[in-house]
Protein backbone atom coordinates (compact mmCIF):
# COMPACT_ATOMS: atom_id res chain seq x y z
CA UNK A 1 0.00 0.00 0.00
CA UNK A 2 1.21 3.29 -1.25
CA UNK A 3 1.55 5.79 1.99
CA UNK A 4 2.21 8.63 -0.48
CA UNK A 5 0.59 9.78 -3.89
CA UNK A 6 1.73 12.23 -5.72
CA UNK A 7 -0.72 15.06 -7.51
CA UNK A 8 -0.37 16.92 -10.77
CA UNK A 9 -2.35 19.65 -9.27
CA UNK A 10 -0.33 21.60 -6.96
CA UNK A 11 -2.45 22.75 -3.74
CA UNK A 12 -3.14 26.54 -3.13
CA UNK A 13 -1.00 26.88 -0.45
CA UNK A 14 2.14 25.43 -2.39
CA UNK A 15 5.10 27.68 -2.31
CA UNK A 16 6.38 26.43 -5.66
CA UNK A 17 2.58 27.41 -7.45
CA UNK A 18 3.07 30.96 -5.99
CA UNK A 19 6.73 31.22 -7.04
CA UNK A 20 5.87 30.05 -10.77
CA UNK A 21 2.92 32.84 -10.69
CA UNK A 22 5.03 35.67 -9.59
CA UNK A 23 7.58 34.69 -12.20
CA UNK A 24 4.96 34.25 -15.36
CA UNK A 25 3.57 37.87 -13.77
CA UNK A 26 7.56 39.25 -14.04
CA UNK A 27 8.14 38.10 -17.39
CA UNK A 28 4.66 39.38 -18.19
CA UNK A 29 5.83 42.76 -17.09
CA UNK A 30 9.11 42.65 -17.82
CA UNK A 31 7.95 41.81 -22.27
CA UNK A 32 5.80 44.52 -21.60
CA UNK A 33 8.09 47.19 -20.54
CA UNK A 34 10.79 45.82 -22.98
CA UNK A 35 9.01 45.23 -26.43
CA UNK A 36 5.67 47.12 -26.06
CA UNK A 37 6.34 50.24 -24.30
CA UNK A 38 9.47 51.86 -26.21
CA UNK A 39 8.04 51.41 -29.41
CA UNK A 40 4.88 53.12 -28.02
CA UNK A 41 6.93 55.61 -26.38
CA UNK A 42 8.87 56.55 -29.98
CA UNK A 43 5.67 56.86 -32.14
CA UNK A 44 3.72 59.43 -29.40
CA UNK A 45 7.27 61.10 -29.70
CA UNK A 46 7.33 61.92 -33.00
CA UNK A 47 3.45 62.47 -33.19
CA UNK A 48 4.55 65.50 -30.64
CA UNK A 49 7.38 66.44 -33.02
CA UNK A 50 4.93 67.01 -36.00
CA UNK A 51 2.81 69.68 -34.00
CA UNK A 52 3.63 73.23 -34.38
CA UNK A 53 5.18 74.61 -30.83
CA UNK A 54 2.27 77.00 -30.77
CA UNK A 55 -0.34 74.58 -30.88
CA UNK A 56 1.68 72.59 -28.39
CA UNK A 57 1.80 75.05 -25.57
CA UNK A 58 -2.30 75.36 -26.02
CA UNK A 59 -2.81 72.04 -25.89
CA UNK A 60 -0.51 71.40 -23.06
CA UNK A 61 -2.01 74.59 -21.36
CA UNK A 62 -5.80 72.39 -21.76
CA UNK A 63 -4.75 69.79 -20.53
CA UNK A 64 -3.13 71.35 -17.26
CA UNK A 65 -6.89 72.66 -16.61
CA UNK A 66 -8.90 69.90 -17.22
CA UNK A 67 -9.84 67.30 -14.48
CA UNK A 68 -9.16 63.47 -15.44
CA UNK A 69 -11.22 61.05 -14.32
CA UNK A 70 -10.14 57.36 -14.02
CA UNK A 71 -12.82 54.84 -12.90
CA UNK A 72 -10.87 52.03 -11.72
CA UNK A 73 -13.42 48.90 -11.16
CA UNK A 74 -14.13 47.00 -7.84
CA UNK A 75 -13.29 50.57 -6.28
CA UNK A 76 -16.38 52.84 -6.64
CA UNK A 77 -19.20 52.11 -4.28
CA UNK A 78 -22.93 52.81 -6.15
CA UNK A 79 -25.68 52.87 -3.18
CA UNK A 80 -29.04 53.29 -4.35
CA UNK A 81 -29.70 56.73 -5.82
CA UNK A 82 -32.23 58.84 -4.80
CA UNK A 83 -35.12 60.31 -6.86
CA UNK A 84 -34.98 64.37 -7.31
CA UNK A 85 -37.68 65.88 -5.84
CA UNK A 86 -39.72 69.08 -7.75
CA UNK A 87 -38.65 71.36 -5.67
CA UNK A 88 -34.58 69.87 -5.72
CA UNK A 89 -32.60 73.25 -7.62
CA UNK A 90 -30.89 70.64 -9.95
CA UNK A 91 -34.23 69.18 -11.16
CA UNK A 92 -35.03 72.63 -11.76
CA UNK A 93 -32.25 73.49 -13.91
CA UNK A 94 -32.48 70.44 -16.25
CA UNK A 95 -36.40 70.86 -16.53
CA UNK A 96 -35.20 74.58 -17.65
CA UNK A 97 -32.64 73.35 -20.13
CA UNK A 98 -34.69 70.60 -21.63
CA UNK A 99 -37.46 73.20 -22.31
CA UNK A 100 -35.50 75.37 -24.05
CA UNK A 101 -34.59 73.83 -27.30
CA UNK A 102 -31.65 76.99 -28.57
CA UNK A 103 -29.78 76.24 -25.47
CA UNK A 104 -29.90 72.49 -25.82
CA UNK A 105 -28.24 73.64 -29.24
CA UNK A 106 -25.28 75.67 -27.34
CA UNK A 107 -24.61 72.72 -24.97
CA UNK A 108 -24.16 69.81 -27.71
CA UNK A 109 -22.10 71.64 -29.78
CA UNK A 110 -19.73 72.89 -27.22
CA UNK A 111 -19.53 69.42 -25.54
CA UNK A 112 -18.95 67.58 -29.31
CA UNK A 113 -17.03 70.47 -30.92
CA UNK A 114 -14.03 68.37 -33.08
CA UNK A 115 -10.47 70.45 -32.78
Amino acid sequence: MLAYSYSSEPDADDPRKWLWVSLAIGLAGWTYSSLVFPPFVAAVQARLREIPPDMLKTILAEAQESETYLPIPFTAHRGPRKPYSPTSPTWRMFMSISRDRERLDRIYSGCFSVC
